[in-house]
């Protein structure tokens, strides 16, 4: 399967995924975006 384009939630740029990825499901280019919106 293709990866797709999505758009970070947090930091805004556009990244590649894997449509059954993690990534893909909550919106966050990084482990690091994904950290930082939730103020950990």
């Amino acid at each position: 399967m293709a990866l797709e384009t999505y758009e970070c939630a947090y930091c805004e740029d556009e990244f590649a995924a894997h449509p059954d990825a993690r990534a893909a499901e909550t919106k966050y280019c990084s482990p690091e975006c994904e950290t930082e919106s939730r103020d950990l």
